[in-house]
């Protein structure tokens, strides 16, 4: 079968996020809400969120990113790991 019908390639990524200081708790919660097909975790680090989502293409998590993660109150920044095996 060929790739065009096996429909859109899944793509993985983990989406680093600082948040401002004691805020992180808070916006796990807003987001667990707002993204409900990603595991959000608070950690302990350089960073201190972090989203682990599957998608069907690099274009939805770009969106959200844009339209949840830096719209978000208490969010300083982020970085996107791809997964790439």
């Amino acid at each position: 079968m060929s790739a065009e019908h096996l429909g859109p390639a899944l793509v993985h990524a983990y989406i680093l996020v600082k948040v401002d200081s004691d805020q992180a708790t808070p916006i796990v919660k807003r987001l667990n809400g707002r993204i409900p097909d990603a595991t959000i975790s608070r950690v302990q680090g350089e960073y201190d969120i972090v989203i682990d989502v599957e998608s069907e293409g690099e274009e939805y998590v770009a969106a959200m990113v844009r339209d949840q993660v830096r719209a978000t109150p208490g969010v300083t920044g982020y970085d996107i790991l791809w997964v790439v095996d």
